[in-house]
């Protein structure tokens, strides 16, 4: 019996914050995911357009996501899942 916890579907809140662009996220898998593996959904209309949101950084603890513009006071909430199932 292993003591590694694998995930298969794991999900959680975020958000990138007024006056920034970027957020890194813990992401807890004990295995690295691919990009494919990784859904980000909006969850509320920041005050403004944040344009193109994207996924790189990819390593076995964390990724980060990103918007071209800063969001505003708002924030940009999302929820973020990892299927590694797929």
């Amino acid at each position: 019996m292993s003591d590694t916890w694998v995930c298969f579907n794991l999900c959680c809140m975020s958000a990138i914050t007024s006056g920034n662009t970027s957020i890194a996220i813990l992401h807890n898998c004990a295995l690295t995911p691919t990009a494919g593996q990784i859904h980000i959904t909006p969850s509320a209309n920041p005050d403004n357009a944040v344009g193109t949101i994207w996924v790189d950084g990819i390593t076995s603890s964390q990724f980060t996501v990103n918007c071209e513009n800063d969001p505003g006071a708002s924030t940009l909430a999302f929820g973020w899942q990892v299927d590694a199932s797929r």
